[in-house]
């Protein structure tokens, strides 16, 4: 996109509820045409906007190079922020329940978005956090190179650690029922979650354990 869009012109560019501005580079309106619940700003490289589409819930942002905004739209529930090289904001959607963060070279937080219940960190380079949501249930930390947690989501009950070669934790989440440890590297545990249903070790390169879970399905052995 070379030349300044009238909100008119982008009016006619929703389709199905969707406005795609993948890659733009030109300032983004003040004023957005109705309809938008789909907003893709994949690769962005104009300052983001202080006024964003009324009734959007899903705002993607892949490859983000501005500053992201302490005020973000009201109902938004799903924000991709995949290799975003800006600082993490302090302040998230209110309503947000799935948030990518996969590739993302900023320091993590330790304020989350409070309803969050989806949470993708693939890729993570930067140290995590002891401090999570409450409300996650599925966090996902595949290729992840920072050492793991010493506290996990209480609530959460699917964790992928998929490629991971950091030191695997003794005490996992109470609730957790599906664990993937494919292509580890790290010595295995001899404590499993006692909810566990689903274990996944392909590829694992670590010596197995002598007991696996009691009621946990294991493939990849």
């Amino acid at each position: 996109m070379s030349n300044t869009v009238s909100t008119e012109e982008f009016a006619q560019m929703v389709k199905h509820g969707k406005l795609n501005l993948r890659d733009n580079t030109t300032a983004l309106p003040e004023r957005w045409p109705a309809g938008i619940e789909t907003l893709i700003l994949c690769g962005n490289t104009a300052p983001l906007p202080t006024q964003w589409p009324a009734g959007i819930v899903t705002l993607a942002l892949r490859g983000n190079t501005a500053p992201l905004p302490d005020q973000w739209p009201a109902g938004i529930q799903t924000l991709t922020l995949d290799e975003n090289a800006a600082s993490l904001p302090s302040q998230w959607p209110a309503e947000l329940q799935y948030l990518n963060l996969s590739g993302n070279m900023a320091p993590l937080p330790n304020q989350w978005p409070a309803g969050i219940k989806t949470l993708e960190i693939t890729g993570n380079r930067v140290p995590l956090p002891n401090q999570w949501s409450v409300g996650i249930v599925y966090l996902d930390l595949s290729g992840n190179t920072a050492p793991l947690p010493n506290q996990w989501p209480s609530e959460v009950w699917y964790l992928d650690l998929r490629g991971n070669k950091s030191p695997l934790p003794e005490h996992w989440p109470a609730q957790l029922q599906y664990l993937y440890l494919d292509g580890n590297t790290a010595e295995v545990p001899s404590q499993w979650p006692p909810e566990l249903q689903y274990l996944s070790l392909s590829g694992n390169k670590a010596q197995l354990p002598e007991h696996f879970p009691t009621h946990a399905r294991v493939y990849g052995i």
